[in-house]
Protein backbone atom coordinates (compact mmCIF):
# COMPACT_ATOMS: atom_id res chain seq x y z
CA UNK A 1 0.00 0.00 0.00
CA UNK A 2 3.12 2.42 0.32
CA UNK A 3 4.47 1.85 -2.76
CA UNK A 4 1.59 2.85 -4.03
CA UNK A 5 0.86 6.11 -2.38
CA UNK A 6 4.82 6.61 -2.97
CA UNK A 7 4.23 6.02 -6.15
CA UNK A 8 1.44 7.96 -7.30
CA UNK A 9 3.17 11.58 -5.32
CA UNK A 10 6.36 10.88 -7.20
CA UNK A 11 5.39 9.82 -10.62
CA UNK A 12 5.52 13.63 -11.77
CA UNK A 13 9.07 13.66 -11.18
CA UNK A 14 10.38 11.21 -13.40
CA UNK A 15 12.98 13.73 -15.14
CA UNK A 16 14.21 15.12 -12.15
CA UNK A 17 17.50 13.95 -10.22
CA UNK A 18 17.47 13.13 -6.31
CA UNK A 19 19.92 15.38 -4.35
CA UNK A 20 20.00 14.99 -0.48
CA UNK A 21 21.71 17.84 1.46
CA UNK A 22 21.65 20.72 -1.01
CA UNK A 23 22.72 19.00 -3.87
CA UNK A 24 25.87 17.68 -2.20
CA UNK A 25 24.79 13.79 -2.70
CA UNK A 26 23.30 12.76 -5.76
CA UNK A 27 21.02 9.33 -5.68
CA UNK A 28 20.58 9.28 -9.11
CA UNK A 29 17.25 9.69 -11.56
CA UNK A 30 13.64 9.97 -9.63
CA UNK A 31 13.09 7.68 -13.04
CA UNK A 32 14.95 4.95 -11.44
CA UNK A 33 13.19 5.13 -8.12
CA UNK A 34 9.39 5.24 -9.92
CA UNK A 35 10.94 2.08 -11.79
CA UNK A 36 11.55 -0.01 -8.47
CA UNK A 37 8.71 0.65 -7.12
CA UNK A 38 6.46 0.29 -9.97
CA UNK A 39 8.43 -3.24 -10.54
CA UNK A 40 7.69 -3.86 -6.41
CA UNK A 41 3.54 -3.31 -7.73
CA UNK A 42 3.89 -5.41 -10.70
CA UNK A 43 3.33 -1.99 -13.12
CA UNK A 44 5.69 -3.57 -15.49
CA UNK A 45 5.46 -1.94 -18.27
CA UNK A 46 5.80 1.31 -16.34
CA UNK A 47 8.14 -0.25 -14.81
CA UNK A 48 9.95 -0.76 -17.99
CA UNK A 49 9.37 3.14 -18.89
CA UNK A 50 10.80 4.41 -15.94
CA UNK A 51 14.18 2.13 -16.00
CA UNK A 52 14.96 3.23 -19.84
CA UNK A 53 14.10 7.21 -19.30
CA UNK A 54 16.21 6.80 -16.06
CA UNK A 55 19.08 5.04 -18.58
CA UNK A 56 18.61 7.62 -20.91
CA UNK A 57 19.38 10.49 -18.13
CA UNK A 58 22.41 8.67 -16.76
CA UNK A 59 23.82 8.22 -20.12
CA UNK A 60 22.85 11.88 -21.36
CA UNK A 61 25.52 13.39 -18.16
CA UNK A 62 27.82 10.28 -18.75
CA UNK A 63 27.51 8.80 -15.19
CA UNK A 64 28.90 5.63 -15.28
CA UNK A 65 28.02 4.80 -11.85
CA UNK A 66 24.14 5.86 -12.10
CA UNK A 67 24.21 3.69 -15.89
CA UNK A 68 25.52 0.55 -13.56
CA UNK A 69 22.82 1.29 -11.20
CA UNK A 70 19.91 1.32 -13.19
CA UNK A 71 20.89 -1.55 -15.70
CA UNK A 72 20.98 -3.43 -12.72
CA UNK A 73 17.69 -2.23 -11.23
CA UNK A 74 16.07 -3.23 -14.64
CA UNK A 75 17.35 -6.60 -14.91
CA UNK A 76 16.41 -7.17 -11.72
CA UNK A 77 12.84 -6.19 -12.88
CA UNK A 78 12.81 -8.44 -15.85
CA UNK A 79 14.27 -11.42 -14.13
CA UNK A 80 11.18 -10.99 -11.53
CA UNK A 81 8.71 -10.48 -14.14
CA UNK A 82 9.99 -13.31 -15.82
CA UNK A 83 9.03 -13.65 -19.32
CA UNK A 84 9.55 -15.40 -22.57
CA UNK A 85 12.77 -13.37 -23.32
CA UNK A 86 12.88 -11.88 -20.28
CA UNK A 87 15.97 -13.88 -18.81
CA UNK A 88 17.78 -13.26 -21.10
CA UNK A 89 17.20 -9.21 -21.31
CA UNK A 90 17.82 -9.22 -17.66
CA UNK A 91 21.32 -11.43 -17.80
CA UNK A 92 22.22 -9.10 -20.97
CA UNK A 93 21.64 -6.09 -18.67
CA UNK A 94 23.40 -7.31 -15.36
CA UNK A 95 26.41 -8.04 -17.55
CA UNK A 96 26.78 -4.37 -19.19
CA UNK A 97 26.07 -3.27 -15.11
CA UNK A 98 29.06 -5.83 -14.04
CA UNK A 99 31.29 -4.61 -16.79
CA UNK A 100 30.68 -1.13 -15.53
CA UNK A 101 30.82 -1.78 -11.75
CA UNK A 102 33.77 -3.85 -12.18
CA UNK A 103 35.52 -1.17 -13.96
CA UNK A 104 34.92 1.58 -11.39
CA UNK A 105 35.45 -0.10 -8.59
CA UNK A 106 31.69 -0.98 -7.38
CA UNK A 107 32.51 -4.35 -5.88
CA UNK A 108 29.52 -4.94 -4.19
CA UNK A 109 27.04 -3.94 -7.22
CA UNK A 110 29.73 -5.77 -9.21
CA UNK A 111 28.82 -8.84 -6.80
CA UNK A 112 25.28 -8.37 -6.87
CA UNK A 113 25.36 -8.51 -10.97
CA UNK A 114 27.55 -11.44 -11.06
CA UNK A 115 25.12 -13.44 -9.08
CA UNK A 116 22.08 -12.44 -11.13
CA UNK A 117 23.76 -13.50 -13.94
CA UNK A 118 24.44 -16.23 -13.01
CA UNK A 119 21.02 -16.64 -11.35
CA UNK A 120 19.16 -16.21 -14.47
Amino acid sequence: GRAAILYQLLDGYSDRWVLVGYGAVPWGPMARALGILASTLSRWSEAEAHFQRALDLSERIGSLPFTAWTLDSHARMLAARGGGRDRARAADLARRANEISSGLGMEILSRQTWSLITSV
